[in-house]
């Protein structure tokens, strides 16, 4: 007798499958690809070439059907459309979506010049768009790339305006031009009444020589920003301007949350990360009045003034920037006991004087990321690591080691000898480890230990010295941008009973990329959910 699934069932399995899973179960029968199709394109994330990107978007456009009454791009609900572009809801392009590349002996080389232009396809993007009516996250990080498809497909900027749905906006690359457009499109649209954003990520490419994007309430994304201050749970920007929007202490807001004082100055009152990616012109009372639900802070290059009294931020749990910048702030603030997370930058050497913050919260960390700068830092993990007595997630990451010979050797014997015995008494459930170094002149990947162990020989020492550790993920690459999710790996831990069997018991089941960020993020958010 033959059995027949109901279709609520045969989408809640499918739900569950990994995108290898749900690919072979699409070319089962013609019922299981239409079930399979929403959950393969519902959060889509392109990294690997023009070429990918071009076949998605051609996919979209091929695959999904207007109503005869809805011109292409206009703003309506999805009941008349039919096919793939319904069922996107995320949609992401990385920076190495924009490039063509081959194998090369180190890293993969880029191809000069470009087979596939962005202005050859940035049309192609919009029409895509355009058949994307439940669209709730937008991404896109190709620095100079992000302006020239502003400016060789007119419609962009409307289009993607126009998605009902659309609660969050990145884009890297942004220059007066962009900020120009995006303001224009939700003005004419009349965005006003529709769906305000959560989260709007700005970064500006300082190294293009582009100025700094002007912050003003009525134009640009300056009126966005501005329209959806009270709707706004995420922040981030690069350029320094937004100073002039915050609300200074002393100053009378209105009901609006726009000061009297300053039609520029707002508060936040929603927002619970923000971060900046330049220099910073304010009070640390500036910054605490103007987010008050704040909980993760990146400070980016912002090297806090000394207040004159301890400022009480209530709700912050994370903090990140540069080591020294961190390790002042902490000393400014109030309840530091509070903190539970850190994202350092730069660890300096032990003799520095600049311990004294992170010493104030060590002991409460759940959640420490941390970036070795190709020097040798062991002595700095000597005396912290005795303080991380409730840590549990823990990512180190060894970048651009290989820019001198001596540095190299110091951060290789760190991460592979030095590092695992001194983690044994901490008790980690989840560790990231991430290795990126630029090969020296004359010199091959096999010429350091680092890159002769294989990923899970890496993660295999950390396993054994780190009783406690039920997961691990290890990137090692010649590359510069961790952005090819086929460098990472992923696994769960098993260890069999006797845990004094000198690590004999400890097996490493690989896990799906999907999984393992999932595990990476639940073991990283527990800091928040405290």
């Amino acid at each position: 007798m033959a059995f027949v699934l109901n279709d609520d069932l045969v989408h809640e399995i499918f739900r569950t499958c990994s995108i290898h899973s749900l690919l072979n179960l699409s070319l089962v029968s013609t019922r299981f690809h239409a079930a399979s199709v929403p959950h393969l394109v519902r959060d889509v994330s392109l990294a690997q070439s023009p070429e990918q990107v071009l076949c998605f978007l051609r996919y979209i456009i091929d695959n999904t059907q207007l109503p005869d009454a809805v011109a292409l791009g206009e703003r309506s609900d999805a009941s008349g459309i039919s096919g793939p572009g319904k069922h996107v809801i995320s949609f992401e392009i990385r920076r190495s979506a924009f490039d063509s590349t081959v194998e090369g002996t180190y890293n993969h080389i880029r191809i000069e010049p470009e087979p596939r232009p962005v202005e050859s396809w940035a049309s192609t993007l919009t029409k895509a768009l355009a058949l994307m009516p439940n669209l709730c996250s937008f991404a896109m990080f190709g620095s100079g790339n992000t302006k020239r498809i502003f400016s060789h497909s007119p419609d962009f900027a409307m289009t993607l305006m126009s998605r009902l749905f659309l609660e969050e906006l990145s884009l890297s690359g942004l220059n007066d031009a962009v900020s120009t457009a995006i303001g224009q499109a939700m003005q004419s649209r009349n965005l006003k009444g529709g769906t305000k954003f959560k989260k709007l990520c700005f970064y500006r490419n300082i190294t293009t020589g582009d100025p700094p994007v002007s912050l003003v309430r009525t134009n640009g994304i300056g009126s966005l920003i501005s329209h959806c201050r009270d709707s706004l749970e995420v922040l981030e920007l690069t350029d320094p301007t937004i100073q002039s929007f915050l609300y200074s202490p002393g100053e009378a807001a209105s009901s609006d949350g726009i000061t009297s004082v300053e039609a520029g100055t707002m508060i936040f009152p929603n927002v619970v990360r923000f971060a900046w990616y330049f220099t910073l012109d304010i009070s640390l009372d500036s910054l605490n009045s103007s987010f008050p639900s704040l909980k993760n802070l990146d400070l980016g290059y912002y090297t806090p003034p000394r207040p004159d009294h301890e400022i009480l931020f209530k709700n912050l749990k994370s903090v990140g920037g540069t080591y020294n910048d961190v390790s002042s702030f902490l000393q400014f603030i109030a309840l530091p006991d509070k903190i539970r997370r850190l994202d350092l930058r730069s660890l300096p050497t032990l003799d520095a004087d600049h311990h004294l913050g992170i010493s104030r919260v060590a002991s409460g960390l759940k959640s420490l990321h941390v970036e070795n700068s190709g020097r040798d830092e062991t002595d700095w993990w000597k005396f912290f690591h005795p303080s991380f007595s409730s840590l549990t997630y823990l990512s180190v990451s060894f970048v651009d080691m290989f820019t001198e010979y001596i540095g190299t050797m110091a951060s290789i014997l760190l991460v592979n000898e030095n590092l695992p015995p001194l983690l044994a008494s901490v008790p980690l459930e989840y560790m990231s480890i991430l290795i990126i170094g630029h090969p020296i002149w004359g010199q091959r990947p096999s010429d350091f230990e680092a890159f002769t162990m294989t990923e899970d020989e890496v993660a295999m020492r950390y396993a054994k010295h780190v009783k406690t550790l039920k997961f691990v993920d290890v990137y090692k690459s010649w590359a510069v941008d961790p952005d090819c999710d086929e460098h990472w790996h992923y696994w769960r831990i098993i260890r069999e009973d006797s845990p004094d069997d000198g690590g004999k018991g400890v097996q490493l089941e690989a896990l799906d990329a999907a999984d393992g960020k999932a595990w990476n993020k639940w073991y990283d958010d527990a800091a928040f959910r405290e």
